[in-house]
């Protein structure tokens, strides 16, 4: 036997009627509150352009890195569509470094402080032979946005 699915939209208040506001009803089109301007700066501060986005991330990561005395080495970057969506790509960066304990905790803090939309996914740290430093694996995802998407 097939299966029904029913999506309904309501709202706090109990409006079940008209969520777009196409209809013209009394309280009609209260899921549109926010218009497309709004969306569009959001897409715009923390989703960098596809193009641009690799060089912007690893200057911003090599700034922070400087800052806490921790040395960049070689990095690279994957992108990956986003199921549902025909202008977003999820893009990893992984990135290597050399740090002491202290200057890399005070890079993740950086890092967590940033004005840009990076998780971290994962970040391994193993000592080298001298066991002062330590070799960082960091892997980071954050969004990107199709060039031709609103600017």
């Amino acid at each position: 036997m097939g299966k029904i699915v029913v999506t309904e939209f309501v709202s706090l208040d109990g409006v079940i009627e008209d969520p777009g506001g196409a209809e013209d009803y009394k309280y009609g089109g209260w899921t549109f509150e926010i218009d497309r301007g709004e969306g569009d700066k959001f897409m715009n501060k923390y989703f960098l352009p596809r193009r641009t986005a690799y060089s912007t991330i690893m200057s911003d990561l090599n700034d922070l890195a400087n800052q806490s005395k921790v040395t960049p080495k070689e990095s690279s970057n994957i992108i990956e569509e986003v199921e549902g969506s025909d202008t977003l790509q999820r893009m990893q960066v992984t990135a290597n470094f050399e740090a002491t304990f202290d200057n890399l905790i005070h890079f993740v803090n950086l890092l967590d402080k940033s004005n840009r939309l990076m998780i971290i996914e994962s970040l391994n740290a193993t000592p080298q032979q001298d066991g002062k430093r330590l070799n960082v694996l960091l892997k980071l995802d954050t969004f990107v946005r199709e060039d031709g998407s609103p600017q």
